[in-house]
């Protein structure tokens, strides 16, 4: 529809309806990207509460000939400002239509409206409205549609078959009957809503059954305006590539949008990630970390906090020394103690400080609770 809307000379545009998180911006890009790939400029604007108070406020971005000259009153007279605009844009452009997305609509002035419909009506722009189901529709967007220069797109929300067929998808196979159906119950078929339940799916598939579902999720984090949702594909795409920052990140990430066990599966990777990179300290810092989130979730167990390699143990003689120091006696006390040398004592809490994380005797009681 898009395509053929574009190309004839009697559409001036056309408008996206649908309730909220349907789907309406992302159509209205999609259709500028094509248009994009063909040889078209795009223009793209969004209504807000903020310049729905602001003449042309929504629209700046068009005012290629600037504010206009003023009239011998001194005032600025709209039919001259719009059609300075038109003569601009068209010089600009080479006469060819400008795709002009107005991401809520209903949220534009009535000045910005009223430039929009004299650009569209010379074909100076072709026009990609969306338009929110409940609000009400701006009068340029009725007349034009009822006057066939509009064509109109209405997006609604999933049926149960076309979910089910998402599901099925995701998971790569067939769901059981109640889950689709509790799936269903959630998100009540609003795509958005579908690809949140999808991300969590692709998410729990990669924590516990360990598939590689990085690359969907991905796909899902450009789709949603979800902090959750790119966590979560951050998250499949740093234990993919084994990368001990980045899950250290995500774990931050996790743990400021209240998923705590989601940061503990996270730090949990991370000290897994730099034990196998030999950097045993930041691995025994990881694993304290995840040992103090899981304290918080009332010792959830989950595959994701199962370490699938160990971290470096102390041998006997540095847990002896160690024990020692933490309990407050100095170098030469222990040496004394144990019939060692002062620097055999210090070499050995070096070695002890590095698989334990730590940097000092203050860090070592509490790192040898969770120690082997």
């Amino acid at each position: 529809m898009f395509e053929q809307a574009l190309a004839s000379d009697e559409r001036a545009g056309l408008v996206i309806y649908g309730r909220a998180e349907v789907g309406k911006t992302r159509l209205a890009d999609e259709c500028a990207a094509q248009a994009a790939a063909t040889g078209f400029r795009t223009e793209r604007m969004v209504g807000s509460r903020t310049t729905s108070l602001l003449p042309l406020g929504a629209v700046a971005g068009l005012l290629a000939g600037g504010m206009g000259r003023p009239g011998p009153d001194g005032q600025v007279h709209m039919v001259t400002l719009f059609e300075e605009t038109r003569r601009a844009l068209a010089g600009r452009h080479e006469g060819r239509r400008l795709v002009t997305i107005a991401d809520d609509i209903t949220l534009f002035d009535d000045v910005s409206l009223a430039l929009l419909g004299h650009l569209a009506e010379r074909k100076t722009i072709f026009l990609i409205a969306t338009v929110r189901a409940g609000e009400p529709v701006p009068d340029l967007v009725t007349g034009m549609w009822r006057d066939g220069r509009l064509d109109r797109i209405d997006l609604n929300d999933l049926t149960r078959m076309h979910f089910d067929t998402l599901l099925h998808l995701a998971l790569g196979g067939p769901s059981e009957a109640g889950a689709g159906r509790e799936f269903w119950e959630i998100t009540g078929g609003n795509p958005l809503y579908a690809r949140v339940a999808e991300s969590w799916l692709l998410h729990d598939l990669m924590r516990i059954c360990r598939q590689d579902t990085s690359v969907r999720l991905g796909e899902l984090a450009e789709l949603c305006d979800s902090p959750l949702v790119a966590a979560r594909a951050r998250h499949a795409v740093a234990v993919r590539t084994r990368d001990p920052a980045e899950l250290d990140r995500v774990a931050d990430d996790f743990e400021a949008l209240g998923a705590m066990l989601l940061a503990a599966e996270a730090a949990t990777n991370s000290g897994e990630a730099f034990s196998q990179k030999g950097d045993q300290r930041k691995s025994a810092a990881a694993s304290r970390r995840s040992s103090e989130l899981i304290e918080r979730c009332e010792d959830a167990a989950t595959p994701g906090l199962i370490r699938t390699g160990s971290a470096v143990p102390l041998s006997g003689r540095e847990r002896e020394i160690a024990m020692l120091a933490a309990a407050g006696l100095a170098s030469k006390d222990i040496a004394d103690r144990l019939f060692l040398s002062v620097r055999t004592v210090n070499n050995h809490l070096q070695h002890v400080y590095t698989k334990l994380g730590v940097s000092s005797r203050a860090g070592l009681a509490e790192a040898l609770g969770g120690s082997s």
